[in-house]
């Protein structure tokens, strides 16, 4: 029988259920096909009209493997591993940074948690009401890997091929396993628990050897109570820091002098944004660019921003328009401090929109004779971030829009800064671009030029903080 449409594989193909029911990737989203019946020979039989389609929340991507699961749920092997219910809403993901054949070339060595090259699934089985079922993938570097069916990691099995591991010479009924490896590639295979209650693992590759599996029934779940001060979660976020900053990578930005101030309207054609700007990225990828120039009385700023929905900001508090929508920023370090500590001369600068017209808004975290009003707490539940200052300044702003997104001029006085001249100074300093839902209503994407680590968009005092460590330089001309 043939029908109307378009179905898709994932690479690695689709596991069925228990009840034999499938999900094939069809049109951008999945359809799940259960029997209707079946032939003579007993084979199930499936009807194209009476699938039922739903779009996965996280999406269909990868090299992977689809698994049916119980209770409708579906496993998706691909970046992350994550599990969808029967309405294709996410209920679980687990980091898989090297799926498939390809993805586990790239591997480090093996450690308990860390997912090398699955490929395919090879079966779930039931454990009891309490644990429910656990999900079973093969690796393309000689491990197995089990989960829960809520995403737990239960253990690996067999050895990474790229190390120790021991063959016997001679297969024996009952031998123990464990040091052996399941092999390179190997394809193919199968898991499942038998009506007597015991556990199997058919392996893949060129030999079906058959391999018993014990101590699932041992599987316990447990709760536990553990108490996370304000004071944990500070010095959390400072090894957070610290951790990025020891894989930062150094970045420079030459700030040239200039004898005649730019345009200040929003055009950059006199700009020469081929020259000397430096590229702003994210997780999506390039979303533009920025540059500086300086003389003597201004630092000069110039963003050439890729948006769909450009300028879209409808935030109505001055103070929070880095969570709201559409902005860039610069955020500058011009004292002489060494760690992550806030200082005296530290500094960001956001420039937005708000009801349609250029705003800029100062950020200092140490602002020594600042008025008691200028003071601000920017807070979520779990701490408060303190700025001594946080006040619109009235500067130069120009925001444009333009072919694939918008334009941004400005003009930052350097006694604003707090320093005489700029001339062959090296500051510390990044520069951003923040993108938005096409309303304007929340900031989707924070994107900088050397922090690499600013990506959280969730939490007030996160995206307001200043990271010093993770800035590169800024050398003035």
């Amino acid at each position: 029988e043939t029908a109307a449409g378009s179905l898709g594989v994932h690479y690695w193909g689709q596991a069925m259920g228990e009840d034999l029911s499938i999900v094939i990737p069809a049109d951008g989203a999945l359809m799940t096909l259960r029997p209707e019946g079946f032939s003579k020979g007993g084979t199930p039989l499936y009807a194209l009209a009476k699938g039922t389609t739903f779009k996965p929340e996280p999406g269909v991507s990868g090299e992977g493997m689809l698994m049916v699961g119980r209770d409708g749920r579906s496993y998706l092997n691909q970046r992350p591993l994550c599990a969808v219910d029967a309405a294709g809403s996410l209920l679980w993901t687990y980091p898989n940074d090297y799926p498939s054949v390809h993805g586990s070339h790239h591997a480090p060595a093996p450690r308990p948690g860390l997912l090398i090259g699955p490929s395919s699934f090879y079966g779930t089985a039931l454990i009891n009401s309490e644990v429910g079922e656990v999900v079973y993938l093969n690796g393309n570097l000689g491990q197995n890997f089990i989960f829960t069916e809520d995403g737990l990691w239960v253990q690996s099995l067999f050895n990474d091929c790229r190390g120790w591991f021991d063959v016997p010479a001679q297969a024996t009924p009952g031998m123990p396993c464990d040091a052996m490896t399941a092999g390179g590639e190997s394809f193919g295979g199968w898991f499942c628990k038998t009506e007597d209650g015991t556990y199997h693992v058919i392996g893949g590759g060129t030999a079906a050897v058959v391999y018993g599996l014990s101590g699932l029934d041992s599987l316990k779940r447990f709760s536990a109570t553990v108490a996370v001060s304000k004071a944990d979660l500070a010095a959390a976020d400072e090894l957070r820091i610290r951790r990025a900053a020891r894989v930062a990578v150094a970045k420079v930005c030459t700030v040239a002098a200039t004898a005649t101030p730019p345009a200040l309207d929003g055009d950059l054609a006199g700009w020469k944004m081929d020259q000397g700007a430096v590229e702003i990225a994210g997780g999506a990828g390039v979303v533009g660019s920025a540059k500086a120039l300086h003389d003597r009385d201004h630092l000069y700023l110039a963003w050439q921003v890729k948006d769909g929905t450009p300028l879209k900001n409808a935030g109505q508090d001055e103070r929070l328009l880095f969570i709201t929508g559409d902005a860039v920023d610069v955020m500058l370090r011009v004292g002489d401090a060494t760690d992550d500590k806030p200082a005296a001369g530290d500094l960001r600068l956001l420039l937005a929109l708000k009801a349609g017209k250029p705003i800029a808004v100062l950020y200092q975290p140490v602002a020594p004779g600042a008025p008691a009003g200028e003071a601000a707490d920017l807070s979520s539940p779990w701490r408060s971030l303190h700025f001594d200052r946080v006040r619109t300044v009235d500067i130069p702003v120009a925001m444009k829009p333009i072919d694939g997104g918008y334009a941004v001029t400005a003009a930052l006085p350097l006694k604003l800064l707090g320093v005489d001249s700029l001339k062959g100074k090296t500051l510390r300093g990044d520069f951003g671009i923040l993108l938005s839902d096409s309303a304007g209503q929340e900031c989707t994407s924070r994107n900088y030029w050397s922090n690499k680590a600013a990506n959280n968009t969730n939490d007030v005092p996160d995206e307001a903080q200043l990271s010093p460590s993770l800035w590169s330089e800024l050398r003035c001309e």
